[in-house]
């Protein structure tokens, strides 16, 4: 009897021993191998402790719940898990998983910023995922549709010419409208606004071509001509072929002094998305507004993405000084404003 009791005694030993170090090694020495892909693991607001465990279970990213739990109770960060968006590996100790897991500065938001976004979008955007706030984003940014010079209430944006040289053309008195490029971002939670502005306009940076650049300097217009225009093609048409098309008619009226008369640039001014804007709005006296004035705006009227800018860089000559939208989406072009007449009793309701 003494003797089984002893057996029993030194196995429960031995099984004791070994799993404490297999969970010594899952928590502490465990590392992920060099090359294995992250995986993005979402904790969100209020998840506790086990549901955390249950799902790092079940994607795989640790080899035991209990052990996991074990581990998070002894080091009392129950209530320390921080929401967001992780970038994890397989094969990292509970201790690794744990830091990163608790600490907010690690949490990431991925957002999604579509082309033709406005820096009022984008705000609404960034505010609803809880980066940044209306005042901080607009002290930063600056307000749209208004010249500082002549409405010294409103809000110039920070001046970064200095760091990114693109801005040079950029008058200081007009928002960063049309630069905060369109991408997915990964933000930090702990980013400042700057910093989640800076970033878009590093990416702006890597997206604009040296080639384009010699383009447009042997073109004699200026970057921030491009992107003004660039933000009108983006936001009247949706195709390739279309943006490039209207990019020269577009190109050819500011060559003649003829008014752009581009909606887009109304709706700009009113905060609307009327596809036909009325007489009153049309009136409106602003320097974006292309009805009242001809010429591009002061500044761009949204943030285009790549193919918008190409097709100004790169625009496709036609014969056409008239163009519009049909209910489908399908662009028309004319070459007389009686042509233009004609399609806007065949393809307007």
């Amino acid at each position: 009897m003494k003797k089984i009791l002893v057996i029993f005694c030194l196995s429960f030993f031995v099984t004791g021993c070994l799993l404490g170090v297999f969970f010594s090694w899952q928590a502490f020495w465990q590392r992920s191998r060099v090359g294995v892909e992250s995986v993005s693991f979402f904790i969100e607001t209020g998840e506790g402790a086990r549901q955390i465990a249950y799902r790092l279970r079940t994607e795989h990213l640790i080899s035991s719940r209990l052990f996991f739990n074990i581990y998070v109770w002894m080091t009392g960060v129950e209530n320390r898990f921080q929401p967001g968006i992780f970038f994890l590996t397989k094969g990292m100790s509970y201790k690794q998983l744990v830091s990163l897991l608790t600490h907010p500065e690690t949490a990431e938001v991925v957002i999604t910023i579509p082309e033709g976004y406005t820096i009022a979008q984008i705000g609404n955007l960034l505010i609803s995922k809880g980066l940044t706030t209306s005042d901080e984003w607009f002290a930063v940014v600056g307000d749209p549709a208004i010249d500082t010079r002549a409405n010294p209430e409103g809000r110039m944006p920070k001046d970064f010419s200095k760091e990114f040289s693109f801005l040079s053309s950029k008058p200081l008195f007009v928002s960063l409208e049309g630069y905060l490029f369109p991408d997915t971002y990964r933000f930090l939670q702990t980013s400042t606004t700057e910093e989640l502005v800076r970033k878009m306009l590093e990416n702006f940076d890597r997206k604009f071509p040296e080639e384009w650049q010699k383009v447009i300097v042997s073109s004699g217009r200026s970057l921030h001509d491009v992107v003004t225009l660039a933000s009108i093609v983006e936001r009247e048409v949706h195709t390739e072929p279309d943006r490039a098309l209207v990019a020269d008619l577009f190109l050819r009226r500011l060559g003649v002094g003829m008014p752009l008369q581009a909606d887009s640039t109304v709706n700009y001014v009113t905060g609307k998305k009327d596809p036909s804007i009325s007489f009153a709005d049309r009136d409106i006296d602003s320097l974006w507004n292309t009805y009242q004035y001809s010429g591009l705006p002061l500044g761009p009227i949204s943030n285009p993405g790549a193919a918008a800018l190409e097709a100004v860089v790169y625009p496709k000559a036609n014969d056409a000084w008239y163009f519009l939208t049909d209910a489908s989406g399908v662009v028309h072009y004319a070459r007389t404003n009686q042509e233009q007449n004609q399609n806007k009793a065949r393809y307007l309701p």
